[in-house]
């Protein structure tokens, strides 16, 4: 079987969530890219919207860590990964179809504006994860179904941190509070 592989450049669409998976521990992180095409239309003298994509992103393990400190929505970014449909029946009985990507990486835009990078330090992030408590809940399909082979996946019921305590998080994961400075930078 051939993997389809593909880059997404989008927007960061829904509010990024992580979970742990609680037979192996790992963490998973949802949310939702949507790309529009834009073109010039010469009528007008102005650019507008065409077509819109939108895909449900599930990132794993350490990039799922990650993503969840560096994510926030509306952030632009570019996705790559493989893609696939996922089948399920409606409440209403009928099939469905739903669009997901398992990303192998994910960054911002840089065309769109500039950002730092923090190596993570070893375990860090799953430590902090992995202190949580997770009471079993459904995963949402993009239309509130939930999706069959995730149904049983454990979900934290911590509420998620704001966007200015994921940014402090951020901050913090990798950097001298007082200073600023990357821990352990070089001279």
């Amino acid at each position: 079987m051939h993997d389809t592989t593909i880059t997404v450049i989008g927007n960061v669409a829904t509010k990024p969530e992580r979970r742990r998976i609680e037979t192996t521990g790992d963490s998973v992180l949802n949310f939702r890219i949507g790309s529009t095409s834009r073109r010039f239309d010469k009528a007008s003298g102005a650019w507008v919207d065409g077509n819109s994509f939108f895909v449900r992103v599930n990132c794993w393990r350490s990039l799922a860590d990650n993503a969840f400190h560096s994510l926030f929505t509306g952030d632009p970014v570019i996705v790559s990964g493989r893609i696939y449909t996922r089948e399920y029946e409606g409440e209403d009985g009928q099939k469905r179809i739903s669009y997901e990507m398992d990303a192998t990486a994910v960054g911002h835009n840089m065309a769109r504006g500039t950002t730092k990078f923090t190596k993570s330090r070893p375990g860090h992030a799953t430590e902090v994860l992995a202190d949580a408590e997770a009471p079993p809940l459904g995963v949402p399909a993009p239309d509130g179904e939930p999706v069959p082979e995730l149904a049983d996946v454990p979900i934290s019921d911590e509420p998620a941190p704001s966007d200015a305590e994921r940014e402090d998080s951020a901050y913090a994961f990798g950097r001298d509070a007082e200073r600023g400075e990357p821990v352990g930078a070089m001279g």
